[in-house]
């Protein structure tokens, strides 16, 4: 239904919205990480039944951002495990030591 282009190059409209219901949106937004004019965008293409590219667009940042926090995790992962490894050595040092007085 939508092809993906610049977001500058997308239409663009003004709406008026009755009071409170910019700051319901936006909590929404912000919980599904994207901005009020993302959050619209998605809401109305859920509701046409369209494709929403700014969803697609946010899903794939939060994508690349889990990888990029994947393998954070990985490398701190990989540090713990050489810590551990050195202080069972350590540990199995001592108990070698105790054993031969």
């Amino acid at each position: 239904m939508f092809k993906s282009k610049p977001v500058r190059e997308m239409d663009a409209i003004m709406i008026r919205v009755p009071d409170g219901m910019k700051e319901q949106i936006a909590q929404r937004a912000s919980a599904n990480g994207r901005s009020l004019s993302a959050e619209i965008v998605a809401i109305l293409a859920q509701e046409l039944g369209g494709t929403d590219v700014m969803t697609l667009r946010s899903l794939e940042r939060v994508r690349k951002d889990l990888m990029k926090e994947e393998a954070e995790a990985k490398q701190r992962l990989d540090a713990v495990q050489r810590r551990s490894m050195a202080i069972n050595q350590q540990i199995m040092e001592i108990h070698r030591a105790e054993r031969e007085k």
